[in-house]
């Protein structure tokens, strides 16, 4: 989906919200997100989670807002794509009623564009931003303690050290090919941190909020994960 088409989807959602009279508007108000269908490996199904695994606790914002909109308790062998699959936004909701919603999305953790491309046309969102930075000489943020003005200069790498060669810039990977112990650096209790997109434009922060180790009272079936422990309630219209 392009800028234009995206533009083209934000004034007719905004016109039918707008409208008083829309049947959609009226019966989602009056209706809870339905959740989106998850299938799990017959493997899933049966795996369970050593003792030594570690558990995030993860989060979206609501759309443009510091609200939260939902959190999940994911398991670090899970994959990104077990995440995305879990989250349900109103923009979901709204443009799947009319026919215009997309599967593409990503996650920017830590520089890195984590995309989901499992469906057939789908669109890496991230080339775009990326081709944005680099033109602009835009650097993934500074790691924590790094000396801002040498990383401004390119004198540092990514880890904070410093390196005379050319800096690395944003980096993509397959969010369906990485899992949540593969995401090495992370900060927690940064809020929001990160970003989810999808539906073209749809931008909401994410957040990691705690990283633990399983507690023998916690779930070890891997098919129980992602577990929802927050799911904010659609707004009536007065």
């Amino acid at each position: 989906m392009n800028v234009s088409m995206a533009g083209q989807v934000l004034k007719v959602l905004g016109k039918r919200l707008e409208s008083k009279k829309g049947r959609f508007r009226l019966r989602y108000r009056e209706k809870q997100l339905p959740e989106r269908p998850r299938v799990a490996s017959e493997q899933n199904l049966e795996q369970r989670l050593s003792d030594d695994e570690i558990l995030l606790s993860v989060g979206i914002l609501r759309y443009g807002q510091s609200h939260r909109l939902q959190e999940f308790i994911v398991a670090g062998s899970q994959r990104l794509t077990d995440l995305r699959d879990a989250l349900v936004c109103p923009a979901d909701v709204n443009l799947q009623a009319l026919g215009m919603a997309v599967p593409s999305a990503y996650f920017y953790i830590e520089g890195t564009f984590y995309s989901d491309l499992r469906a057939p046309g789908s669109l890496d969102y991230s080339e775009p931003v990326i081709e944005f930075c680099q033109q602009n000489s835009l650097l993934p943020p500074a790691p924590e303690g790094a000396d801002a003005e040498a990383r401004q200069r390119g004198d540092l790498n990514l880890e904070g050290n410093r390196d005379d060669r050319p800096q690395v810039s944003y980096q993509k990977a397959d969010m369906h090919n990485t899992r949540f112990m593969d995401l090495v650096k992370l900060r927690v209790g940064s809020f929001p941190g990160y970003v989810f997109c999808h539906q073209g434009c749809c931008e909401h922060g994410l957040y990691f909020k705690d990283i633990r180790r399983i507690h023998p009272d916690d779930s070890h079936r891997l098919s129980d994960y992602p577990i929802p422990v927050y799911q904010a309630q659609p707004r009536r219209q007065r």
